[in-house]
C-alpha cells in the first residue's frame, strides 16, 4: 500500500473515529442528561416517600388522640348515665314519697272533715238539749209559779 493509500485510510479512520467520538460523546451526553433526570426523579420520589411517612405518622399520631378522646368521652359518659340513673332512681323514690304523703295528707283532711262533722253534730246536740233544758226550766218556773197561786188561793 502506499502513502497515499494509507493516509487515505487513517483519514477514513480518524473521520470514523472522530464520528464515533462525536457519537459516544453525544450519547454519553444524553445518558448523563437522563441518569441526572432520572436522579432528579428519585430524589423527588424520596421527598415524597418521606413526607408521604410523615404524614402517615401525624395522622397515626392523630388517630391515637382521637381514640384517647373518644375513650375519654365514653368513660366521661358511661360516669354521666350512672349518675342520671341515680338521679332518676332518687326522683322515683321521691315522687313515690310524694304520692305516699298525698295519700296521708287526704286521710288526714277526710279525718279532720269527719271529726268537724261530729263536732258540729255534737255541738247541735249539746244546743239542743241546752234549748230543752231551757223549756224544761221555764215550764218547771210555770209550774212553780202555778202551785204557788195555787197554794195560795186556797
Amino acid at each position: 500500500m502506499t502513502k497515499e493509500q494509507l493516509q487515505g485510510q487513517i483519514k477514513v479512520v480518524t473521520e470514523q473515529l472522530e464520528l464515533v467520538t462525536k457519537s459516544h460523546d453525544t450519547l454519553a451526553s444524553k445518558k448523563q442528561l437522563e441518569t441526572d433526570l432520572l436522579s432528579k426523579e428519585i430524589n423527588l420520589l424520596g421527598i415524597k416517600e418521606r413526607e408521604g411517612k410523615n404524614l402517615i405518622l401525624h395522622h397515626e399520631r392523630e388517630l391515637g388522640e382521637i381514640k384517647d378522646f373518644y375513650r375519654q368521652t365514653q368513660q366521661e359518659l358511661d360516669v354521666r348515665t350512672k349518675e342520671n340513673d341515680h338521679l332518676v332512681s332518687l326522683l322515683e323514690d321521691q315522687e313515690q314519697k310524694i304520692a305516699l304523703y298525698e295519700e296521708k295528707e287526704k286521710s288526714i283532711y277526710a279525718l279532720a272533715n269527719e271529726s268537724k262533722k261530729r263536732i258540729e253534730d255534737a255541738n247541735l246536740e249539746r244546743d239542743r238539749v241546752l234549748l230543752k233544758e231551757q223549756q224544761y226550766l221555764t215550764k218547771v218556773g210555770r209550774l212553780e209559779d202555778q202551785l204557788k197561786k195555787e197554794a195560795s188561793d186556797r
